[in-house]
C-alpha cells in the first residue's frame, strides 16, 4: 500500500490529474506485482542459494587430487583384463567351491 501512495504523490507532483481509470489500474498492476513478490522472491531467492551451493560443492569435488590406487596398473594387460581387480576366474573359483564344500562333509 506505501507504493501506491507514493505512486499517487508522484502522479499528483508530476502535474498528472489523477482519475478513477488510473487509480483502478494503478492498484491492479500493483496487486499483480505483490501477488508475484510475495509468492515467486522468497522461493528465487532460496532457489538460488540452493544453486550456489551445489556450484560450490560440485567444484570443491572437481578441484580434489586424484587418488591412485598402488595395486591397480594404469595400463591395460592381458592380467588386467582377464582378471580384474584380482578377482577369480572360473577354475580357481571352482577349486575353491569344491574345498568348502568337501570340508564340510
Amino acid at each position: 500500500m506505501i507504493f501506491v501512495f507514493v505512486s499517487f504523490v508522484y502522479l499528483s507532483d508530476s502535474g498528472t490529474i489523477l482519475t478513477a481509470e488510473n487509480a483502478f489500474s494503478t492498484f491492479a498492476l500493483f496487486n499483480v506485482v505483490k501477488l508475484s513478490f510475495a509468492l515467486f522472491l522468497p522461493n528465487g531467492i532460496s532457489q538460488l542459494n540452493e544453486a550456489k551451493t551445489s556450484v560450490m560443492r560440485i567444484q570443491d569435488f572437481l578441484l580434489f587430487d586424484e587418488l591412485v590406487d598402488p595395486n591397480e596398473s594404469k595400463f591395460y594387460t592381458h592380467e588386467n583384463i582377464s582378471n580384474p581387480k584380482g578377482k577369480l576366474n572360473q577354475e580357481q573359483f571352482l577349486s575353491k567351491a569344491k574345498e568348502k564344500f568337501s570340508l564340510l562333509f
